[in-house]
């Protein structure tokens, strides 16, 4: 929340609330998906909704599995 501060008196933040609300997303994410981390890397502001991106890293890669056709998916 700090930085936020900063890049908020900077003129690039999302704003106190948004920023905290995205904190709470984040760390929610990490818990249900059990990943080893996550971080806010962007928005994309678009005409009918914004898209937040997040960078995470897993905790360990899924299995291999293959569909009817033999084909490998992840």
């Amino acid at each position: 929340m700090s930085i936020g501060r900063l890049l908020q008196w900077a003129g690039v933040s999302l704003g106190e609330d948004q920023t905290f609300q995205l904190l709470l997303a984040i760390e929610r994410l990490t818990k249900e998906k059990s990943l080893a981390s996550a971080r806010f890397f962007g928005v994309i502001q678009g005409t009918q909704a914004d898209y937040y991106i997040v960078e995470a890293k897993l905790n360990e890669l899924p299995e291999e599995t293959e569909d009817a056709e033999g084909k490998s998916n992840i």
